[in-house]
């Protein structure tokens, strides 16, 4: 799962109290924790007068607050021993007389503390209990809230019911005693009148959905799948392996039993014949690929054996799925932050690594995934059961899981970096398909490859937003028939299932995504389809509620027919890919032994055209499954088929063999009339020796329209032995199309030196010349050309750059924004081409995008040439524009690298000028006084920068002006000289006076519960309240120091504008109030020692090779050279100060509630977004 994704969850701080990903944590004095969720409810009661089994015939009271973040849903049942009356907030919603039967209540939750409180009554002296099981409904999750001991009781209680109400002080309220969990003896047989949890869900009229096991059976699941005999076993967050049961036969688990302690929190599961291969920590902790048995052969696996050790541990990007493919293979997909230990197989298919970004590098602002190099996320391959692993697909973010679809093609959903919002370099959740040898483009921080670079492919299906977890094909029958062979898709976030239809388009494919399963909570981990032929999904993950729930069609369909004589029985089994179906296979196999490869053999060659592209197909699969293998020369049989499908599926199979037979077959098929059949035959050549790869019979297709065959045949190529005749073929080529993809051959795939590096310089300066070049040749070569230099020994000083400069210079327009442009002011950039200065900037202040602006800079910070004082003017102004743009948590802190990149094109009176233009473009002038060494100051430069600290501390300031009068401050009081030190010093008084009221301000100390009921539940001052005078509370107490509300503040914190639209008043007067109660991960803050003695404790906000800048809680900023660091820990202590409310009056704080509700609200994002798929 994708961990940063941005969440709004408080006010005036930078310190998320939700958990990421859209959850909405209870909190409380009695906090209901989300661990709850594996866990069942107990029966409880007063202590009183307790005699061994039995209690008095007494009433008893009981109280249970909590507080949600967000509009949620309660769902809930409960009973008592012997009658009950259940009041949510006040209001009476369930009560019943008979301990047999569960109570049902669903109720809608405003954002805001709630009371569930019960009157029980036993009415006779002997068992007495009370009980109640539910779930807090926000989007993505769900939160348990069940009875137990952290519950509050009573023997007595108001007869005004006033007890029933959140305000009511339990604090004289004993804990209740623990009586034994649900089915606990007197209590067994317990019967349910409430609904099916799963009713919370969103199904097509054509489908259902049910639950299946609930949480107190399923726990926490991370990953699942079906055993052999079509049992569920999942994964347990952080915990083992367990075998879900089902007790009498209605399709619903009723218990749980660990199977292996051997291996936890595995996100991987796959039962092959009688082992299970799990992925996830082992006995000594050690993450990795575990093969486990059973000595009893019980169906508990006690024997484990190491296949491969992960070189770092199971975090969220780390080692995830494994599974048996359609050719019998085994495959495996690791996250960007995990890799298989070494060997990995020299010649796989992916074995071309670099970063390849042109201009230098930005590591992520904020340190994300910052040293986390090429290759990035990866699929591998074993063709051994693990001994020796292939590297076939790369460049990936973070994919937790893959599937094939019918056809043998693999796919897989892959996750954003949602930091990089609004900056070139975003690139959205997406479906890709992966075919062998693909590369996909992650890269880290600023180095991502932009989805039209000729060296990577582009995704099939654009999401949008999302987390990334479980997906599967649906392969069987008893889903309406639309529904075939998509590819089904779980989104934790967004708290939703898509079915993707996929369409073959060319050699590639591309997608619509329809929706599956939608609902709130649905934190989806992953899918399948089970040996009904329903698709079943689980819940769980981050500590959330678990479950697993079925999907069936709404109205029964007609029973498949029984496929009748063998061997269709085989061919058109169910869920071919599934540990179950396998096993059943398996026995057709055995039963017909004599006949198995005969009758398959028949299918697959269909002499008499009986059968369907799928039989076929399927016939070739089971063949190479189960045995006996398919002989190189009954593949080669179909090189010549009359159906493309099953040519193209035959290339597959023949790719995995290396034989003369093999590749005389895999070069005859580069001849087929069906593109995707010659990518795939491309694909098959990829994986044979060098020497034997055909590059004369390669050449041809480098012309070709298609760009995933394109990329194929150049991959192919680039395996191959690049020298003597096959370097001279390549080389002879004049056509653009074909010589770009020729020469990005030999530049990927050799160490070119720099006689041919110039030559290629000058044929590519050549190119750019060709008037027929269409747009998509023309940035190929665009990129060719940054990797000729990249790859090649000579950088911008290369001979030819001197032709190319001014020819690049002349193609750039100022007024478009295309992959062409931005790749000709990134070329222009690297090669220092002094009228390029110009020109960009002119070409930023026409075009309207913002990425594209960003581009812009991103490319001039580089230039050391062409700067005259206009243009810097312009480029320094620029920055505080962008500075009041929407973008993701990293957004401000590239804007930084950006400045101090430039600031070396500024002279030292420039810089000074700069200074005393400080008040109108604060935001970079912070990353100019950072740089500033006071003590090599000229009296000139430092006598402007005590003004400059002078006139920002004479009043009260926010923002990018408090940070940098903060810094001025700060590098005054550090210098040696002593009209620094003095001027430091009559700033911070200046600061303090300017801070100071000018009469004495009354200071109350609120409590939360004491604001809840005088503001956010007081309808006289609410009513009273006012937007216009919050707007001016809203500065008073510093909110914008951190965050932004409209068109003011600073990006460094959540955005305050869209605030009403996920919480409510008590949810932001909670954050306010106790900020260090929860941290969320996002917002960590650290704390740090120094050489001269100081501490300091802040959020980092700008992680560079150089300095840390730290986010006090004062809302300033400190920049902490790394050189001066002794120490540095993680912090308890929230950033954000206590106390920030206790110098406004009620008023004033209802005035800023005002403020954050007149804000329209923000209607929620759509989950799909358009496909870009080209």
């Amino acid at each position: 799962m994708n961990s940063e994704l941005f969440t709004v969850s408080s006010i005036c701080r930078v310190l998320a109290v939700a958990a990421s990903l859209g959850a909405c944590w209870l909190a409380s004095s009695n906090v209901v924790r989300a661990q709850e969720g594996a866990v069942p409810p107990h029966w409880i009661w007063h202590p009183a007068g307790r005699d061994g089994g039995a209690f008095p015939a007494e009433t008893r009271y009981f109280r249970k607050t909590f507080s949600v973040k967000e509009p949620s849903r309660l769902a809930l049942e409960a009973t008592a021993d012997n009658e009950f009356t259940l009041y949510l907030d006040g209001k009476p919603v369930a009560d019943g007389a008979d301990w047999h039967e569960l109570k049902p209540v669903e109720a809608k939750l405003a954002a805001g503390s709630h009371v569930l409180a019960a009157e029980a009554r036993n009415t006779d002296h002997g068992p007495a209990g009370f009980i109640l099981r539910g779930s807090i409904l926000p989007l993505g999750q769900g939160v348990p809230i069940h009875t137990n001991s952290k519950w509050k009781t009573s023997d007595a209680a108001p007869a005004d019911r006033s007890w029933t109400q959140v305000a009511f002080d339990d604090a004289k309220w004993v804990d209740p005693v623990d009586l034994g969990v649900l089915g606990t003896p007197p209590w067994a047989g317990l019967t349910t009148a409430a609904k099916d949890a799963a009713e919370r869900f969103q199904v097509p009229k054509d489908l259902k959905v049910e639950t299946v096991g609930r949480p107190a059976v399923t726990g926490s699941v991370v990953a699942f799948t079906f055993d052999p005999d079509g049992h569920p076993c999942v994964s347990i967050e952080r915990g083992p392996i367990a075998r879900l049961i089902d007790d009498d036969g209605d399709g619903k688990f009723d218990r749980r039993e660990v199977i292996s302690t051997l291996v936890e929190n595995c996100q991987g599961l796959a039962f092959l014949g009688d082992a299970l291969y799990a992925v996830g920590n082992g006995p000594k902790k050690e993450t990795g690929i575990y093969r486990l048995t059973s000595s009893k052969k019980d169906g508990k696996f006690d024997e484990i054996a190491v296949v491969r050790e992960s070189q770092h541990g199971m975090g969220e990007h780390g080692p995830h799925a494994i599974m048996r493919g359609p050719d019998g293979k085994l495959y495996f997909d690791t996250g960007n932050h995990a890799h298989l230990r070494p060997p990995i197989d020299p010649h796989s298919p992916v074995n071309v690594a670099y970063e390849g970004e042109l201009l230098p590098h930005y590591n992520d602002s904020r340190g994300h995934a910052a040293g986390i190099m090429a290759p990035g996320g990866e699929i591998l391959r074993s063709d051994d059961d693990g001994k020796t692993w292939k590297r076939v697909v790369s460049g990936f973010r973070n994919q937790y899981d893959f599937g094939f679809n019918r056809a043998g093609e693999l796919f897989t959903f892959d996750s954003d970096m949602e930091w990089d919002i609004g900056l070139p370099w975003y690139r959205p959740v997406r479906v890709n398909f992966c075919p062998v040898g693909a590369e996909l483009g992650w890269r880290n921080g600023s180095g991502k490859w932009p989805s039209y670079y000729a060296d990577s492919l582009p995704s099939a299906v654009d999401i949008g937003r999302g987390s990334p977890t479980g997906v599967t094909f649906y392969q069987a029958s008893r889903l309406p028939a639309q529904y075939n062979d998509s590819f089904l898709i779980c989104d934790w976030s967004q708290g939703q299932i898509l079915a993707i239809r996929l369409n073959r388009r060319g050699a590639g494919y591309v997608g619509k995504p329809l929706p599956f399963v939608s609902g709130q909570p649905l934190n989806c981990t992953d899918i399948e389809a089970g040996p009904d032929g329903a698709v079943y999904f689980s819940t769980g993950g981050r500590g959330t509620q678990g479950g697993l729930f079925r999907v069936s069609a709404a109205q029964p369909l007609e029973a498949k027919k029984p496929a009748g004589a063998f061997p269709l029985d085989a061919i058109e089994i169910d869920s071919p890919l599934s540990s179950f179906s396998r096993k059943k296979l398996g026995e057709i196999k055995a039963a017909h032994a004599s006949e198995w490869e005969k009758a398959l053999s028949e299918i697959a060659r269909d002499i008499h055209e009986k059968h369907t592209d799928f039989q076929r197909i399927r016939a070739l699969d089971l063949l190479s499954q189960f045995g006996p293998e398919p002989t190189d020369e009954f593949l080669a049989y179909f090189t010549q088929d009359r159906k493309p499908a099953v040519r193209g599926r035959a290339a597959a199979l023949l790719g995995l063999r290396q034989s003369e037979a093999a590749r005389k077959a895999l070069t005859e098929m580069l001849l087929d009339s069906d593109v995707t059949v010659v990518r795939r035959a491309c694909e098959g050549l990829i994986q044979q020796p060098a020497e034997t790869i055909p590059v004369d019979r390669l050449i041809p297709l480098l012309s070709r329209p298609d760009r995933w065959l394109r990329f194929a045949a150049r991959t192919a190529i680039e395996h191959a032995a690049l020298k003597g005749d096959n370097l001279k073929a390549l080389n002879r080529l004049r056509m653009p199309r074909a010589a770009v993809a020729a020469m990005l051959a030999v530049v990927r795939g050799t160490s070119i030196n720099e006689g041919r590096q110039d030559a290629y310089l000058k044929r590519q300066a050549a190119l750019l010349k060709n008037k027929k070049l269409d747009p998509a040749s023309h940035v190929e070569l665009l990129r060719l050309i940054q990797l000729t230099y990249l790859l090649g020994p000579k950088k911008a000083d290369a001979p030819a750059s001197a032709t190319l400069r001014p020819i690049l210079l002349g193609q750039f327009k100022t007024s478009e924004d295309t992959p062409v442009n931005r790749e000709l002011a990134r070329l222009l950039a690297y090669l220092d081409e002094p009228g390029a200065v110009a020109a960009i900037l002119k070409h930023q202040g026409t075009v309207a995008d913002h990425a594209a602006q960003i581009h812009d800079s991103y490319c001039l910070r580089a230039m050391k040439e062409g700067w005259d004082e206009e243009n810097k003017r312009q480029a320094w102004a620029w920055f505080e524009t962008a500075s009041k743009w929407d973008g993701g948590f990293s957004f401000a802190g590239y804007l930084d690298f950006m400045i101090q990149d430039l600031l070396p094109r500024y002279g030292d009176k420039e810089k000074q000028a700069l200074l005393a233009q400080a008040d109108k473009y604060p935001f970079p002038t912070r990353v100019l006084v950072r740089s500033l060494d006071v003590n090599a100051a000229d009296a000139a430069q430092l006598a402007e920068l005590i003004g400059l600290g002078r006139r920002l501390a004479e009043k009260p300031r926010s923002g990018a002006e408090a940070e940098l009068r903060d810094m001025v401050v700060d590098k005054l009081a550090k210098s040696k000289k002593p009209e620094a030190l003095a001027a430091s010093k009559e700033m911070a008084a200046l600061k303090a006076a300017a801070a100071t009221p000018a009469r004495a301000v009354k200071e109350t100390k609120y409590t939360l519960e004491q604001l809840v009921k005088e503001v956010a539940k007081s309808a006289e001052i609410r009513k009273s309240a006012s937007a216009r005078r919050g707007a001016l509370v809203i500065e008073k107490v510093r909110c914008l120091d951190c965050h932004k509300y409209g068109p003011k503040g600073q990006g460094v914190g959540p955005d305050l504008t869209t605030l009403n639209s996920r919480f409510g008043p008590v949810e932001i007067l909670e954050s306010i109030v106790e900020p260090s109660k929860v941290i969320s991960d996002q917002y960590k803050p650290t704390t740090v020692a120094t050489s001269d003695g100081k501490v300091h404790n802040g959020m980092p906000i700008v992680n560079d090779a150089k300095n840390l800048v730290l986010l006090l809680s004062d809302g300033s900023k400190v920049t902490i050279p790394k050189a001066d660091i002794e120490e540095q820990k993680d912090s308890k202590t929230s950033v954000m100060p206590e106390g920030l409310l206790n110098t406004l009056s009620l008023q004033e704080i209802a005035d800023l509630i005002a403020l954050f509700e007149s804000a329209p609200k923000v209607a929620p994002a759509p989950g799909v977004g358009a496909a870009a798929a080209k």
